[in-house]
């Protein structure tokens, strides 16, 4: 399975004419496991198959904080 943690993860499939997925599994291994990510909620994603994930995606426990993301400077 692919991990995806520790993550903001939010504004995905806003205001698009089809709706998009923040993660799409697409069939193949045994999912993903996406928990501890900041869903722009502290209770997750909109739902499974709804706006947030769609298939075998694992989002709970989701993180109920978003993480600070350090500012990046040119060298």
């Amino acid at each position: 399975s692919a991990t995806v943690q520790n993550c903001n993860i939010t504004n995905n499939g806003d205001n698009v004419p089809v709706q998009e997925y923040a993660i799409r599994w697409d069939g193949t291994g045994t999912g993903i496991v996406a928990t501890n990510n900041w869903w722009g909620s502290p209770s997750g994603p909109p739902g499974t198959n709804s706006g947030g994930t769609l298939g075998n995606v694992i989002t709970t426990p989701p993180s109920t904080t978003p993480f600070t993301i350090p500012a990046w400077e040119a060298p």
